[in-house]
């Protein structure tokens, strides 16, 4: 019997620090290991049962819904409508809202701050009203209304908390000065297109407030002019611009002449001409310069490519 006892002290040797140590790394490497496992599981988005609203999209962060959604496989394209369960791995996730039923964006108002990433809304109803459902998604990162035409001034003073909002897309709407100014505290925004809108050059003065900003498109507009692109010279944050059919001169050009940052540049069906083009000689990172439809000219095109070598230049007079 005392040889048992001693037989099992001796199995009983005390653990040196060391290897204390080494045991607690060990338990609490399987402790993250067994918390990471249960935080792991697949998350559920609830839609509206009877109905889709659309299409829920899952992808990196690095593409969006505004990009090709032709491109997408099958298994990272899910239908939005009752229970969908999304793969605990996805990082990103954006919805393609295209549905015509009565309660349209209603279905919004029950899901969680941050079960979207990205909205792209394809229903040209959608009015003012109906966006406060959008507003409430405060983690929203991208969202695109292209061609809601009914939304007008009024509706985007619901979209103000979008604090997280880095890419906008209002190209078509009726969105004026008074719109664009409720979004004056979007300092997150990097992208943001104005095509097809009435904001006019008092307008444009808002856009010093998206200090981040480093995309923008501006075009067919007649309530755009020279004076409106002071404001946009001072965007020294903005890597790609472009701009047609407004009513730009070589003096709107003069005014560009200091976006250090500009990387990428298109100008299309304005009044410009060469002589605007001497402007263009001091932005130095300029890489890529599209001209369309202008009345630029061979020898002007000869002189700004001797002056930035670096930077390809394409002209098209279409």
């Amino acid at each position: 019997m005392a040889d048992n006892i001693e037989s099992e002290q001796h199995d009983l040797l005390p653990l040196g620090k060391s290897e204390i140590s080494t045991a607690r790394r060990g338990l609490h490497q399987r402790g993250l290991e067994l918390i990471g496992n249960l935080t792991k599981q697949n998350r559920i988005i609830y839609f509206p049962k009877d109905h889709s609203i659309g299409n829920l999209y899952f992808h990196g962060k690095e593409k969006w819904v505004g990009s090709d959604e032709n491109s997408v496989p099958p298994s990272q394209k899910l239908d939005a409508r009752g229970e969908v369960s999304i793969p605990s791995e996805v990082t990103y996730i954006s919805l393609h809202i295209y549905d015509e039923h009565p309660s349209r964006l209603l279905p919004l108002s029950q899901l969680n701050l941050g079960d979207l990433d990205g909205i792209l809304i394809s229903n040209g109803e959608v009015d003012d009203g109906e966006l406060k459902h959008v507003g409430r998604l405060t983690k929203l990162q991208d969202l695109d209304l292209s061609f809601c035409h009914k939304i007008t001034d009024y509706g985007f003073l619901h979209l103000q908390n979008l604090t997280s909002l880095r890419s906008l897309g209002i190209l078509g709407t009726p969105i004026g000065d008074r719109g664009i100014g409720h979004l004056a505290r979007l300092c997150s925004l990097e992208h943001l297109r104005l095509d097809m809108t009435r904001v006019s050059n008092f307008g444009l003065d808002t856009l010093k407030s998206f200090s981040s900003l480093r995309s923008c498109t501006i075009g067919r507009s007649d309530t755009v002019n020279d004076a409106g692109l002071i404001s946009l010279g001072q965007l020294t944050k903005l890597e790609n611009l472009a701009l047609y059919h407004i009513k730009m001169s070589d003096v709107g050009l003069s005014h560009l002449r200091k976006m250090d940052s500009l990387r990428s540049l298109e100008i299309g069906y304005t009044e410009a001409s060469d002589d605007g083009l001497e402007y263009l000689v001091e932005l130095n990172n300029l890489s890529t310069l599209k001209l369309f439809g202008t009345s630029f000219t061979e020898a002007g095109l000869t002189r700004i490519k001797n002056a930035l070598p670096n930077c390809s230049i394409y002209l098209s007079r279409e």
